[in-house]
């Protein structure tokens, strides 16, 4: 498993499928948090790959070569060369370049061209290059490994995102089932009152203590309510399908909206946790560092180019393979040389443009990270506004819709009293079912705008027993 939570069920529920049983079952197979995991693997080789910069290197070669001489000689001269090359450099974090290397070569001559008709020389190198502009210093060298690292912190960030952002998606689907069931439930009720009323109706009728033409107005609130019915129970249907999906059930079963939990935080301290959580924010910051890094790199890059090379070596010329393997430690010759190279461009085009990308760049990234903060401080107050206004509508809905119930038994009474008619009576029943539903849905903004608050503030996956793994 590439990404994964801590806790992950071994089977759904039987019964009633918990909220936190769905936000684990959910996230299992969330096909976005695998991608983010994999993303940061990505972005991981990207570091590995910088390191290898510093990898020693090996270069092994080996040349043959015929050549055919018929100048001024009495006879054609035919030389045959061969040599083998080996070496092995190490790049350090200070640009420079160590370099030693071995090399042995065989010439053949016809006619005894040279001193010996077959010639072994034998070279040992030892070789410092050391930049002095472009490629000096441990900053520009570590440029590339500092820009990948990154880059991959960038990833982490986003995951850790997008582990939030479903988290809270899964919340909502969840809710949203519990609010159409609660709605269809309410529904329901409001059918069963309305066929009620249309059977003691029809009884008043056949006794005579209604006219039958108070019949047809509870027989349309009968359609009325069953119409709605349906349109709730379709409503419920969608919901399920919808966390069905995001579960990976062929069927949810029941669920249960959890109790709300308190949010005592005011303002200032939302806002506070919101700008130091938000993981769109740090993930401006690591891209921000990984600009900087590229733009030491960009610089680097449009200086010039000069280098300094120093050289000592030691060959030996023999007759033999043996006798000049002998010879190369007797010093039979030596060479030491220092080499200044310099290289630049007179119009250095391309590097200039690339700094200036950099430094435009950079300057973008900071502008969409000071917009990002303002729409987080307008998020986290609206979200906390959100959820005062649904904790105080809970409060308000509840009472109306106790008031509304004691409304109905009262205008029911007074139906079999002859002090009221059908109508009042259907319209109370209106009442009662509209504040039921209203109170519902303000139920259901709470526990969605506390979910919002918990994203915002980075106490989500805390607050359903969650953690998110390295990937």
């Amino acid at each position: 498993m590439i990404t994964l939570f801590f806790v992950l069920l071994a089977a759904p529920p039987a019964g009633s499928l918990s909220l936190d049983d769905a936000l684990r079952l959910a996230v299992e197979r969330d096909p976005d948090l695998r991608a983010a995991g994999l993303r940061v693997q990505e972005r991981e080789t990207g570091v590995a790959a910088a390191d290898g910069a510093f990898d020693l290197q090996l270069d092994v070669r080996f040349a043959a070569s015929t050549e055919r001489y018929t100048g001024d000689w009495s006879a054609e001269d035919i030389f045959i060369n061969a040599a083998l090359y080996a070496s092995v450099s190490q790049p350090l974090v200070w640009g420079t370049t160590l370099q030693a290397s071995l090399s042995n070569s065989r010439t053949a001559a016809a006619d005894n061209f040279l001193d010996c008709s077959t010639c072994y020389v034998e070279r040992l190198q030892l070789a410092v290059r050391q930049p002095l502009l472009r490629g000096f210093g441990r900053e520009a060298n570590e440029a590339p490994r500092r820009a990948a690292e990154h880059a991959r912190d960038a990833a982490s960030i986003e995951r850790q995102r997008i582990a939030e952002t479903s988290v809270e998606n899964i919340v909502r689907t969840y809710v949203e089932l519990g609010h159409a069931r609660a709605e269809a439930e309410i529904r329901a009720a409001a059918l069963a009152l309305a066929t009620e009323l249309l059977a003691a109706t029809d009884t008043r009728i056949e006794v005579g203590q209604s006219r039958p033409a108070d019949r047809p107005v509870v027989a349309q609130a009968v359609a009325r309510r069953r119409q709605e019915l349906v349109f709730a129970e379709r409503r419920r249907a969608d919901a399920a399908e919808a966390l069905a999906v995001k579960v990976g059930l062929d069927a949810v079963p029941d669920v249960a909206l959890p109790p709300p939990a308190a949010f005592p935080d005011e303002r200032a301290t939302v806002l506070k946790a919101a700008l130091a959580h938000s993981p769109e924010l740090a993930a401006y910051d690591a891209e921000a560092k990984r600009l900087r890094a590229e733009q030491v790199r960009l610089d680097d890059a449009a200086r010039p180019q000069l280098d300094v090379t120093l050289i000592a070596s030691q060959s030996a010329v023999d007759d033999g393979l043996g006798g000049v393997l002998t010879a190369l430690p007797d010093n039979n010759s030596q060479y030491y040389g220092a080499t200044l190279a310099l290289t630049f461009p007179p119009a250095n085009t391309t590097a200039e443009a690339e700094q200036a990308r950099g430094r435009l760049s950079m300057a973008r990234n900071a502008a969409e990270r000071e917009s990002r903060a303002d729409t987080l401080r307008h998020e986290a107050g609206d979200a906390l506004r959100a959820l005062r206004t649904a904790e105080q509508s809970v409060e308000l809905t509840d009472e109306v819709a106790r008031l509304a119930t004691a409304a109905l038994e009262a205008e029911s009474a007074k139906l079999d009293l002859g002090q009221s008619t059908n109508l009042d009576v259907i319209q109370v029943q209106q009442d009662l079912a509209e504040a039921q539903r209203i109170a519902a849905r303000a139920r259901a903004d709470r526990l969605v705008a506390l979910a919002a608050l918990r994203r915002l503030t980075g106490r989500l996956l805390e607050a359903h027993g969650l953690r998110l793994l390295p990937p």
